[in-house]
């Protein structure tokens, strides 16, 4: 229990804390049922979004720590740990704990300002990335179910709740008509052996997409002159039969007259 409690205060942002918070509350549910009172204290208020703990620089930092350490040492630590540690060892593996958990919060911060500026430059995979993210954090909490089927409907709502933010994303992205046209890197770059490329066309128009190793022959088309309606478009190229090494895609569209580009990309197997 106490486990699944450290996986959802770490990652609050990720599947891994929905998936532990689902554990958590089978968990506590089959206790129950069992008439065990859970195994352990609970940290968290029932129903509680999990809260970020953000340790304050400077003088703060210190007071913080000791104010933070006093009101959690006897939920973190037990009679028996009590006997095993003295206060001072306690202390640092309190200190220990949650400047792990400060920095994890931190980096998920940072890619959250990240995918906030893709998004905001009109990255539709970004924009979607940072929706299920906060999602996520929205519906994980720590649940106690007083019976199976209260523990059912509240899995299948998170579950409900993600695939909906999920399809209106990318939904919406997919009904904008681009303003211009854009070849993108493929993705994974490298890879091994299938990547993804996306191109976006303003205007309907006839599109070429072609494969080049590094002497320029065509190895590949994955677009063969065919005539796209403006929009958002993904291919796939699997590269199982060709060897390592440097490869070219360039689009064209209108025989070049509306728009060519060319970008690298390497496979490595």
């Amino acid at each position: 229990m106490a486990g699944f409690q450290q996986i959802i205060q770490q990652n609050p942002y990720t599947y891994e804390a929905l998936l532990a918070s689902w554990d958590y509350a089978a968990t506590n549910l089959l206790d129950s049922l069992n008439g065990h009172s859970g195994g352990v204290s609970n940290i968290y208020p029932e129903e509680q979004t999990i809260n970020e703990v953000i340790i304050p620089v400077g003088a703060e930092r210190e007071d913080f720590i000791n104010e933070y350490f006093e009101k959690m040492d006897n939920r973190l630590f037990n009679d028996d740990d009590k006997d095993k540690f003295t206060k001072e060892e306690r202390k640092t593996i309190t200190v220990s704990v949650i400047t792990a958990l400060d920095d994890s919060k931190k980096k998920v911060k940072d890619k959250i300002d990240i995918l906030t500026k893709k998004s905001e430059k009109g990255e539709s995979s970004a924009k979607i990335e940072l929706r299920v993210m906060k999602t996520i954090h929205e519906v994980v909490r720590i649940r106690r179910p007083k019976t199976v089927f209260e523990h059912i409907n509240a899995v299948n709502k998170d579950i409900q709740k993600l695939n909906v933010v999920r399809n209106e994303t990318v939904n919406n992205e997919t009904n904008v008509i681009p303003e211009n046209y854009s070849l993108s890197q493929n993705y994974p770059n490298p890879f091994n052996p299938v990547t993804k490329i996306n191109y976006e066309l303003p205007k309907d128009g006839k599109v070429k997409l072609v494969i080049y190793d590094i002497l320029g022959r065509e190895v590949k088309s994955l677009v063969n002159n065919e005539f796209k309606t403006a929009g958002r478009y993904t291919v796939e190229f699997n590269g199982t039969q060709f060897a390592s090494g440097v490869y070219f895609y360039r689009i064209q569209v209108e025989d070049g007259k509306g728009f060519t580009a060319v970008k690298k990309m390497v496979l490595v197997k």
